[in-house]
């Protein structure tokens, strides 16, 4: 399973937010304002930065987040990758193959991991601080925190966690155990509709 999937399972609980009208000055203004919406829509770069390559690895896409029904990460560059989290599997499938599902009982210590991303960041800050130090620098058109893993499973393949943002989350660093860098950058952040369409509802289906 690949790194970017579970940066983006951070990212997505914390983008899902209703539009604001100024920049949070309180960690708690920040969960209220990143925690509002029941959904999300959104196109992603992320860009790799891995020891002695000279230009970082790309790849970008679009996902889909709904608190009712899960995660939808598809990734369209450099090639096709959908990733599915609901609180039953964890469905991975490439262009062109049959899908891959991983289920607590085959995988648990897997399925645990991508849970615990998904689920950390819609708790309240009393389950953050229990996995994370947390440092929040408000300013007037926007904010940075900064997020230090306490313990396993974390610990183990991250060093840091950096999030910047305004109204919106816009871009999260990741430092990882190997000294290797992940920064994912959102746009075209939609909230509405805030219930699934058909086609959307779909992604989820058995």
């Amino acid at each position: 399973m690949r790194l970017g999937w579970f940066l983006g399972l951070l990212l997505v609980c914390w983008q899902s937010a209703a539009a604001a009208t100024a920049s949070p000055q309180t960690l708690a203004d920040l969960q209220r304002q990143l925690t509002a919406a029941p959904t999300l829509r959104a196109h992603f770069v992320q860009l790799k930065r891995v020891s002695g390559l000279a230009q970082p690895l790309r790849s970008s896409g679009e996902l889909l987040f709904s608190r009712a029904h899960g995660l939808w990460w598809h990734q369209t560059e450099p090639f096709e990758l959908t990733l599915t989290l609901d609180e039953r599997r964890l469905v991975q499938q490439l262009a062109g193959q049959a899908p891959e599902a991983i289920r607590a009982d085959t995988n648990p210590q897997l399925f645990e991991f991508s849970h615990l991303l998904l689920s950390l960041f819609s708790a309240d800050q009393q389950t953050m601080e229990q996995h994370f130090t947390l440092a929040f620098t408000p300013a007037p058109q926007a904010w940075t925190l900064q997020l230090t893993p306490k313990q396993p499973p974390l610990n183990q393949v991250f060093a840091q966690l950096e999030m910047q943002g305004s109204l919106e989350l816009q871009q999260l660093l990741i430092r990882d155990r190997q000294g290797d860098e992940t920064q994912l950058n959102f746009s075209a952040i939609q909230h509405v509709p805030e219930e699934l369409t058909d086609v959307e509802q779909r992604r989820f289906a058995d």
